[in-house]
Formats: structure tokens, C-alpha cells, sequence
């Protein structure tokens, strides 16, 4: 059984799933296995939900954009519109800010706005920019060993290093 938009396999339907059409922890991160393996990787591996607050600190405004349109010439040359280039790299979600609004908010491939989805070194980015902004506001000490906020790390590698080594990615 295949999707007819995208003419790639429907996976992890039946129980069990058909062998061929099955996610595992050897082809999760593999075409087309990982479509469905970054949206789903709490069914295949033990993760641990970390809840939100209550409520965000504010909501963002939304100032729409038609950016389906903008173009951009490729490596190759072409001149490709940035709608063709997020479906093409199966893009499952992509948002814009421009000066602290949504200006531009688009899922694809079955994604929508509240689904979980494996972020990897985009996490290292969130966290970086959440820390230095802490730093600027003065609650938390970029000198300090990492260790007097995460007590656990006391006796590892990173429990003597400073909050800076870390943003910088500068402990082994």
C-alpha cells in the first residue's frame, strides 16, 4: 500500500506491521522509515515527556506572509520556489518570526502544530539561545561550574566545567 500523493510506503499499519513496511531501531533514521521514526521515536525507544507550563509566557501574534511564492536559485542553478523546496526535502513543519511574529507557519506530511517530533541539534540551538538570553538577564552565572545547577552532574566531565564551556561546546 502506498500514499498516492507521495508515492512512498504506508508504514506501521496492522499488527503486526508487514516486515517490509516495519519501523525498527535499525532503519529509523533511514528514507522512508525515518519520516515516521521522527514523529513516533517515544514507540520505539523509552523517552520521557517533559510537561509545558500552564500556559505559554505569551502568545505570539501572527502576521501572515504569502511566502509559498519566494524563489531562490539552487546549487544547480534553478530557480526553485521555497513551497517546492520544503516539499522536495520532506519537510514536516516550518515557521518563520519575523520581529517576535509568525509570519509564515506551514506542516506537511501529516504533521500538525501540537505533534511531537525529534528536533536533534536544533535542540542544542533552542537551548543555547534560551541560555544566553538567562545570562543577559542576569539569572544565570555564565562563570559558574554547571554543577550548582545540575547537582547530578558532580563527578562527571561536565560537572567542573563552566556554564560557558558548555554554550560553547567546548567540553569533550
Amino acid at each position: 500500500m502506498y500514499d498516492r500523493q507521495e508515492q512512498e510506503p504506508v508504514l506501521m499499519q496492522g499488527f503486526p506491521a508487514e516486515p517490509d513496511r516495519r519501523v525498527t531501531w535499525a532503519n529509523w533514521m533511514s528514507p522512508p522509515f525515518n519520516r515516521w521514526g521522527f514523529r513516533n521515536l517515544a514507540r520505539l525507544r523509552p523517552t520521557i515527556e517533559v510537561a509545558a507550563g500552564p500556559r505559554p509566557d505569551r502568545v505570539l501574534a501572527h502576521a501572515p506572509e504569502a511566502l509559498e511564492a519566494l524563489r531562490f536559485e539552487s546549487s544547480c542553478g534553478r530557480s526553485v520556489s521555497a513551497l517546492d523546496h520544503l516539499q522536495a526535502s520532506k519537510t514536516d513543519g516550518f515557521l518563520v518570526l519575523h520581529q517576535g511574529r509568525v509570519v509564515y507557519e506551514r506542516y506537511f506530511n501529516g504533521q500538525v502544530a501540537t505533534d511531537r517530533h525529534i528536533m536533534f541539534s536544533v535542540t542544542k540551538s533552542l537551548i543555547g539561545l534560551l541560555g544566553e538570553q538567562l545570562i543577559h538577564d542576569g539569572v544565570l552565572d555564565a562563570q559558574a561550574p554547571t554543577q550548582r545547577y545540575v547537582p547530578e552532574l558532580a563527578g562527571s566531565a561536565f560537572g567542573d566545567a563552566t556554564v560557558r564551556q558548555l554554550l560553547d561546546m567546548a567540553v569533550g
